[in-house]
């Protein structure tokens, strides 16, 4: 197996998708995988499933994308352990954590829609916080949903138009009109707007965003009513799925192409592309027509910065090797 040479850090890695992707990068060799989540109890059980799997234990890192605080305390808890040479130089984020919220509106600790809070804002802190700590070549990948297209399997609830103070501080009457639904793939659209920005802005980056495509078995079903649970997990549904053409992912399948995008280094001399598991393979494809929009994504960056206190960066800001290593 290859030296631990580089850090990949991989949100959200406790259960489904992250804990797939994490587990396959471990695997795969040549890369120290952070396991980056909120609860420390879930991250030691993560970190313990892993080792048990490939005889190497993973470092943690306690994240919760719901505070600012734990955000920015995550940010220089890495610095730290960089910088010091506890973990190798810093090659790749996966920015997979993220909810969806059924029922009332819920907020974050420091007010925001707790939906978008977490799934766009906190990923933008985050992300914005180790940009100067990522040694070139470096990766960053966003995940992101079909639903945020309308033309896709967004024609349920088609999101809503991007105004980050809007989405974020929404009103009372904002509150009751705005479904679990809405909420999700409006900050599903966010993130892919996130992810093209955060490519042009930083060529220096290899930025991707991923779908997963339609994964039942992910913790973003657990707050669905019983009965959409329920029929999700349906032998018989699935096959009727199938027959119109709906093809449901495993949490193996989708885990391990997004971490392909990692540790195979798929169109890492290419940025600001899309791609989508299907049955495990990995496929790239065009997203919503509105996630293309440069000037709506200039302006949720720039939206987004104030809300969370971001001081503006330089455009290229990955650094050269901070341990002098190839």
């Amino acid at each position: 197996m290859a030296a631990e040479t580089r850090t990949v850090i991989v949100t959200g890695a406790t259960s489904g998708l992250g804990l797939r992707c994490a587990g396959t990068l471990a695997a795969s060799g040549g890369w120290t995988v952070l396991l980056a989540a909120r609860d420390p109890a879930k991250l030691a059980a993560a970190a313990e499933r892993i080792e048990m799997d490939i005889g190497r234990r993973c470092p943690t890192l306690k994240l919760d994308l719901a505070s600012l605080t734990s955000i920015r305390k995550a940010g220089e808890e890495c610095a730290r352990r960089l910088d010091s040479g506890e973990l190798p130089p810093l090659r790749a984020l996966v920015n997979n954590a993220g909810l969806q919220v059924h029922g009332p509106m819920q907020r974050t600790g420091d007010g925001f829609e707790l939906t978008f809070g977490v799934n766009h804002l906190g990923t933008f802190l985050f992300t914005q916080l180790v940009l100067p700590l990522f040694v070139s070549p470096a990766r960053v990948v966003v995940v992101t949903s079909g639903t945020h297209d309308p033309a896709d399997d967004g024609r349920i609830a088609p999101p809503l138009a991007i105004d980050a103070t809007a989405l974020a501080l929404p009103g009372e009457d904002d509150a009751r009109r705005l479904s679990g639904m809405k909420r999700y793939t409006t900050s599903k659209l966010a993130n892919i707007l996130f992810a093209y920005e955060l490519a042009r802005r930083h060529p220096e980056l290899s930025v991707a965003a991923f779908d997963p495509g339609p994964t039942p078995d992910t913790g973003l079903v657990r707050t669905a009513p019983a009965l959409v649970r329920g029929l999700l997990a349906s032998t018989m549904v699935r096959r009727v799925l199938g027959l119109a053409g709906i093809q449901l992912n495993t949490v193996a399948g989708s885990g391990d192409a997004m971490a392909r995008l990692v540790f195979d280094e798929v169109g890492w001399s290419a940025s600001g592309r899309h791609y989508q598991a299907k049955g495990g393979r990995l496929v790239e494809r065009r997203s919503s027509a509105l996630s293309y929009d440069a000037a709506l994504a200039a302006k949720l960056w720039g939206d987004s910065e104030g809300l969370t206190g971001v001081v503006p960066q330089p455009t290229s800001s990955v650094g050269p090797d901070r341990h002098d290593a190839a």
